[in-house]
């Protein structure tokens, strides 16, 4: 499916960019899914968000930076959650003005 849109898309379509995302989407998901299912943990920073940060900063370092000097460790995993999902926001965004 990638691969068709690829090539007919106005867009700068690269389906290694959509690849990339899986991973810090697997980090938010387990989170999402031990503050769920886990009474005992309240902090967003209680898992690993090494992808999402590292994702964001590769991508977007301007604005990986206005979250990076945060004042606790919960702020900056907000902050990068908060970030990948204006930037996956935005990819679907294009996808599907182009798919409508």
């Amino acid at each position: 499916f990638i691969k068709e849109v690829e090539k007919t898309c106005p867009y700068d379509i690269d389906a290694q960019h959509y690849r990339n995302m899986i991973a810090p989407l697997k980090q938010i998901k387990k989170l999402r899914d031990t503050l769920a299912h886990d009474i005992t943990v309240i902090s967003p920073s209680s898992v690993d968000l090494n992808q999402v940060h590292a994702f964001v900063s590769k991508f977007r370092p301007d604005l990986s930076a206005s979250y990076a000097k945060a004042a606790n460790e919960d702020l900056k995993a907000i902050g990068g959650i908060a970030t990948f999902a204006f930037m996956l926001s935005v990819e679907l965004g294009k996808l599907r003005m182009y798919l409508k």
